[in-house]
């Protein structure tokens, strides 16, 4: 029976996004697993997206909403990892979207394997809806150790450092935080996260969908404030040539890359 099943707790930041978040979770409610609750916390959004959130929550009990003063997108997601009530919890970005099976093959692996966390490449799209993907809902993960999946990480092979579209273990992601008022804190935080992991499940196709438009952090030119990429940079080298030290070249190649498109 599905109340049987592991509660996975999906959260959400929410900051003036009004005309994408009811896209967004609607791709939840359309998860073919349906044990879950949607975490929506509200980063004192000023277009209506906060009280979407409260409508949204009236109409379907999964869905719990948290208002907060703006913070940004760290402290929001950090709210959330507090409030969360499952055994796994998947990070989605207010304006993106899931595909229908992303969860149930998450727990299925997941369960079946004892990994810790689930990850799958994202693919982007820059339309109201995405046009022309299919999903692939049997698809055969790599069930890699922590060692592997930070080298791939690090050597974009596949897989980034981005935290949205990420399943994880609730227990084994403990008390880390995202580092908050800073960019890039996907950077700063995703390699100490997985070098809490034993095994790690690697999808080869997207089940997330990135969307581009006026605004995305990723798509932003390089500001004074965004140089800050260069600090988490070092911190990162710095932390895997203590912790994985095997790793210590492709996270100075990283750090090299960054800095030089940085220029």
């Amino acid at each position: 029976m599905e109340e049987r099943k592991p509660l996975v707790s999906v959260i959400v930041p929410v900051y003036n996004v009004y005309p994408y978040l009811r896209d967004c979770v609607q791709s939840v409610q359309a998860q073919s697993y349906q044990n879950w609750e949607l975490l929506l916390v509200d980063d004192g959004s000023t277009d209506g997206s906060g009280e979407l959130c409260d409508e949204l929550a009236a109409e379907d009990g999964r869905i719990r909403v948290f208002h907060k003063p703006n913070g940004g997108q760290s402290d929001a997601r950090n709210v959330g990892l507090k409030q969360t009530q499952g055994k796994y919890f998947y990070l989605l970005d207010s304006d993106d979207l899931i595909r229908s099976t992303a969860l149930a093959q998450f727990v299925e692996h997941c369960e079946a394997d004892g990994a810790d966390a689930a990850l799958t490449p994202l693919e982007m799209f820059s339309t109201e809806q995405p046009e022309g993907r299919t999903e692939n809902s049997h698809q055969i993960p790599e069930l890699l150790n922590r060692e592997e999946t930070m080298r791939r990480m690090l050597l974009h092979q596949g897989i980034g450092h981005g935290a949205g579209g990420v399943f994880f273990r609730r227990e084994v992601w403990g008390d880390l935080q995202f580092p908050a008022g800073i960019l890039y804190e996907d950077y700063a935080v995703m390699y100490r996260a997985i070098a809490r992991c034993a095994k790690v499940e690697v999808f080869p196709e997207p089940m997330y969908d990135y969307r581009i438009h006026t605004g995305s952090t990723m798509k932003s030119g390089i500001a004074e404030k965004n140089l800050v990429i260069l600090d988490v940079g070092e911190d990162v080298t710095r932390f895997i040539a203590e912790t994985v030290p095997v790793l210590k070249a492709e996270a100075e190649y990283l750090q090299l890359v960054t800095y030089l498109k940085t220029l």
